[in-house]
């Protein structure tokens, strides 16, 4: 048995480990909730944006309404960003495309450009706090879900930033 298997049966095992204690937890509300999951890398992404060099950490957060089942909020919170020259000065907005992908498009099997890829703009400034949230459809149970600003999308489009992934293993409900 290779790695990658073993660790994939094992953070599956673990996600339903999960699963199982936080749906036992009680009634649900109708406020969101945090999807449970496993999460490589973390859930912060050190990401350069789009603007001289403009740089900083932008943390994301999973969660599920229990009147949409099947729906991840994916929210992006900046802990305020950082820049470099007279462009930065003059505008102190750090625009980055950020990539949701998910399930087989995150392992480059299927087409990207169906609903296994979703873009989501973000532009922060200084000042931490800044926020964007979106809607991805990944219907319930167990998937694989990551977040990235890479400096080419899914269509092979060059834009000027770069981050490495986050992402993990989630249980949608």
């Amino acid at each position: 048995m290779n790695i990658r298997r073993s660790l994939a049966r094992a953070a599956a095992a673990a996600a339903v480990a999960v699963s199982a204690v936080v749906g036992g937890v009680g009634a649900g509300t109708a406020t969101a909730a945090p999807v449970p999951g496993l999460f490589y890398y973390g859930q912060t992404i050190a990401v350069v944006g789009q603007n001289s060099g403009c740089n900083g950490l932008v943390d994301y957060r999973l969660d599920s309404d229990p009147a949409k089942p099947g729906v991840v909020i994916v929210t992006l919170t900046s802990r305020g960003m950082n820049g470099i020259g007279p462009e930065w000065e003059a505008n102190p907005v750090c625009p980055i495309d950020f990539d949701i992908i998910w399930d087989a498009a995150y392992f480059g099997f299927g087409s990207v450009a169906s609903h296994q890829y979703k873009a989501i703009e973000f532009s922060p400034t200084r000042a931490p706090g800044d926020t964007v949230r979106t809607e991805v459809v990944t219907g319930p149970g167990l998937h694989i879900l990551g977040v990235t600003a890479s400096y080419l999308n899914p269509f092979y489009e060059f834009r000027p930033q770069y981050s490495l992934s986050a992402g993990g293993y989630i249980i949608v409900p």
